[in-house]
């Protein structure tokens, strides 16, 4: 493995790779800084499941900066890279694990659960600081350094303990969660007389709730995929086109995130509202 990653650090990016990077990281980042605006101006959508959306969010853009970094022809170490790979390593890690707790609420909100809801303060501070250990642990330790086609740690030992164990928990959860949460969706629906009686604003929250868990899923499966294939074949590396595709993939989750909150009827006319400055008392507050 250690060969095989020397190679790699010897490797230059090729333009299409640098000019990938960027187009993803940029529009990655433009999603994520339309969720943090979106949280600012729009106070009618500060509700639990929103904000752990928009720290998410904050995550996004700032990895995304540490994946602008890394669009560079030669990797060497330097200071960009040192920066790089903190960025990429505590962001990215706290999207994760905030990405895993709001899967857990979206499912604990179904069955009237408000633990998470009630203790988000003492969980962000939670999350932020275990990752903040856990990213001055592995640097410490392994340091970040040129690793392929970007600056991270080199030991797949502390690639697994410092992420990747990670990204598999909150995957198999993440999938759990988002099959539980319809299930218990579908199940309150067939529990009541009349379907009608089942608010919209209940139902498009569920859906919602839904389809960002999704986001996560669609995001991690192609780097899990990789580096699950990596530690099975041991000596053979995923192929550069894999990989590829998980470089352009993982910097998009903002913008994915995005498309849910503006593709809501209700974000929509609350950001009318907001723009025209007027104020509609009709509007559902429908907010994950």
């Amino acid at each position: 493995y250690y060969e095989n990653t020397k190679k790699m650090t010897d490797q230059e990016l090729s333009g299409q790779e640098v000019g990938i990077i960027l187009s993803s990281s940029i529009l990655g980042f433009i999603g994520a800084l339309f969720i943090v605006v979106t949280y600012i101006f729009i106070k009618e959508l500060r509700q639990p499941g929103f904000l752990l959306i928009f720290q998410i969010s904050l995550c996004n853009m700032m990895s995304a900066l540490g994946f602008v970094l890394s669009a560079r022809v030669s990797i060497k170490q330097d200071t960009i890279c040192l920066i790089q790979g903190g960025l990429i390593q505590f962001f990215d890690n706290c999207s994760v694990v905030l990405g895993l707790v709001y899967a857990i609420n979206a499912y604990l909100t179904t069955k009237g659960n408000k633990t998470i809801a009630n203790n988000l303060t003492l969980t962000l501070i939670l999350v932020y600081t275990l990752n903040l250990i856990l990213a001055l642990l592995v640097y410490f330790i392994n340091s970040f350094q040129p690793a392929g086609r970007w600056c991270w740690v080199t030991s797949p030992v502390w690639q697994l303990i410092g992420f990747y164990a990670w990204v598999f928990l909150a995957m198999i959860i993440n999938i759990v969660m988002y099959h539980l949460t319809i299930s218990e969706m579908k199940k309150y629906l067939k529990g009541i007389d009349d379907p009608a009686l089942y608010s919209t604003a209940q139902r498009k929250i569920f859906q919602r709730m839904g389809k960002h868990i999704l986001v996560f899923i669609i995001i991690w499966i192609v780097p899990t995929l990789l580096r699950l294939f990596d530690y099975m074949l041991e000596d053979n590396n995923p192929s550069d086109e894999l990989w590829l595709a998980a470089i352009m993939i993982v910097p998009l989750q903002g913008l994915l995130n995005a498309i849910v909150v503006i593709s809501s009827t209700t974000t929509q006319k609350l950001w009318k509202a907001r723009i025209l400055g007027t104020s509609d008392n009709q509007i559902s507050l429908i907010s994950d």
